[in-house]
């Protein structure tokens, strides 16, 4: 459950790279102990998915999110089945600050998926030894990602997420992001091809009436879907302030505001 701004790619792939930067001003929910009281979490999200189709199906979300005490952590979630950890995290070595730029690069090989995160650089380990990885359970899954093989739609999200606990009051809950930005990014196919991340190379989003697009709800626009999840969406509560398209890749800048007078 919860907001998010949603742009897919066009093809199919196995990598994506790319430069984004943490919101400039951000607040989530999270009580401890997580074991116990994870349902109740509302909080912000930079994330990719990897799916076996074009309009969802079965896959994984991984990126980074605020976490216990305001910290950002690695983390990724599967759908039923397809990671061997259903919602695995790891912590990093140095802490994440509002408007840093970082590095971020995701890709899927011998039946693991792999996250890097750096301020320095796609190869950077100033925040992880090593990148942070989860088995792929469901073999057929991770076999999308061998050569010549069908791949995955990806998509990446700025999203703030909440537990089903509190599906009904997560609106007015306080929390927000703003400024969250997508940067420069591309994809890499099985076949090796490497897409720049821009409008052409972005998949057109199925219309829909709960929903907003950009550049426009027209068969050639509807590139980045804002959306709430199985429900109309309010667009006082999620913007996308700016978004840009060029040769090195389009770029988007969203806030989401659950405070309960937006200042977005």
């Amino acid at each position: 459950m919860g907001y998010s701004t949603q742009r897919k790619s066009k093809f199919y792939a196995k990598e994506v790279y790319g430069i984004c930067k943490i919101p400039t001003n951000y607040a989530g929910s999270c009580p401890a102990p997580q074991t116990t009281e994870y349902t109740k979490n509302i909080l912000p999200e930079m994330f990719y998915g990897f799916y076996n189709a074009d309009n969802g199906g079965s896959g994984f979300d991984i990126g980074i999110r605020l976490d216990t005490g305001g910290s950002w952590v690695a983390f990724a979630y599967g759908t039923s089945g397809i990671l061997a950890q259903a919602d695995a995290k790891a912590t990093f070595k140095s802490a994440l600050s509002p408007g840093n730029t970082i590095y971020m690069k995701l890709w899927i090989q011998s039946g693991k998926v792999y996250l890097n995160v750096s301020k320095t650089g796609y190869e950077g380990t100033d925040l992880l030894n090593s990148p942070f990885q989860v088995g792929i359970s469901n073999t057929t899954f991770a076999n999308r990602a061998n050569s010549g093989a069908a791949g995955y739609k990806i998509n990446r999200e700025l999203a703030i997420a909440n537990g089903s606990a509190v599906a009904n009051t997560y609106e007015t809950s306080g929390c927000y992001m703003l400024n969250a930005e997508f940067l420069q990014h591309g994809y890499v196919t099985t076949s090796g091809q490497t897409y720049i991340w821009t409008d052409a190379n972005s998949a057109v989003h199925l219309a829909s009436s709960q929903e907003a697009f950009l550049p426009s709800n027209t068969a050639t626009g509807r590139i980045i879907r804002i959306r709430k999840d199985y429900a109309q969406v309010n667009t006082n509560r999620i913007k996308v302030l700016s978004r840009t398209d060029g040769a090195n890749g389009a770029t988007e800048k969203v806030s989401i505001d659950f405070r309960s007078t937006p200042q977005i």
